[in-house]
């Protein structure tokens, strides 16, 4: 296979599509489409908007913190990625989370709030937010919570929650 050389436009040196590749860290497949379709300078080596590609020390951070129970929202900052595209990445590559992440989860979200999990799901409920975020804040699953919370408390939870408003205000605008 022929060798391809570009200019690196962050030096201006000639170097290979793999240089290339490494030296920014995108994988080369994505330097090689690029360079096939006909992107030249800085449109090789730019990461685009909505989606950018992960490199090798964002995939090693993410297989090692990942099964440790690192939150992902912690994950995601570090390695400059959202939240979806961390738990993507990870389901690809079959990294789960321990056995007692969830526990792990809700006594961290208690230690920081100062409190147990039903009053601060008390609170939420007062403040009319779904238990959606609730979830979200603590880092688990909807069905995670549910687990942990009293049936009765689960069963009062208002359905017209402040999201829901503002989504009826907007219609009627």
């Amino acid at each position: 296979m022929a060798k391809h050389f570009v200019i690196d436009p962050a030096s201006g040196e000639q170097v290979s599509l793999c240089e290339l590749a490494d030296r920014h860290g995108i994988n080369v497949s994505t330097i090689r489409n690029r360079h096939w379709l006909g992107m030249r300078g800085w449109e090789l080596v730019k990461a685009c908007r909505s989606w950018r590609e992960w490199n090798g020390p964002e995939l090693a951070f993410l297989d090692k913190h990942y099964p440790a129970g690192m939150p992902i929202e912690v994950i995601a900052e570090h390695v400059g990625h959202s939240t979806i595209a961390v738990m993507r990445r990870a389901d690809i590559r079959n990294l789960k989370r321990p056995k007692n992440f969830t526990e792990q989860s809700v006594k961290r979200f208690e230690e920081i709030r100062g409190r147990r999990l039903e009053d601060i799901a008390r609170e939420y409920q007062q403040r009319r937010l779904s238990r959606n975020e609730l979830a979200r804040d603590i880092g688990v699953g909807h069905e995670s919570l549910k687990e942990r919370l009293p049936p009765e408390l689960w069963q009062s939870w208002p359905h017209y929650t402040v999201g829901r408003q503002l989504a009826a205000e907007q219609r009627r605008a």
